[in-house]
C-alpha cells in the first residue's frame, strides 16, 4: 500500500518549501467561508446568551415586584429556581391553611 506524503502547511511551497507562498484562490475562499461561518455562529451564540440573560432578569424583576425578592438580594440567576420553588411552597402553604 503506497503512502502519500502529507500536504505542506498552508503558505509553504510544495516544491521548494519556501514559506512565503499565498494560499491558492480555492484555499483562500474556503478559509474565508469557514471564518464567516464561525463568526456567524459566535454572533448567534452571543445573541442567545443575551436573550437568556434578559429572560432571567425579567423573572428576577417579577419576583421583586411581587415581594418575594428585594432588588439588593444577592441571588444570582442560578438561584432563581430555588427562589421560585420557595415562592411555590409559600403559596401552597397559604392555600392549604
Amino acid at each position: 500500500m503506497a503512502q502519500t506524503s502529507p500536504a505542506p502547511p498552508t503558505g509553504y511551497c510544495p516544491s521548494c518549501g519556501r514559506g512565503d507562498v499565498a494560499p491558492t484562490p480555492e484555499a483562500y475562499e474556503e478559509q474565508r467561508q469557514r471564518t464567516e461561518t464561525a463568526e456567524s455562529r459566535l454572533r448567534l451564540a452571543h445573541q442567545a446568551r443575551r436573550a437568556k440573560e434578559h429572560q432571567l432578569d425579567d423573572i428576577r424583576r417579577a419576583l421583586c415586584d411581587i415581594g418575594f425578592m428585594d432588588d439588593d438580594d444577592p441571588y444570582s440567576h442560578a438561584d432563581l429556581a430555588d427562589v421560585i420553588r420557595q415562592v411555590g411552597h409559600t403559596l401552597h402553604g397559604e392555600d392549604g391553611a
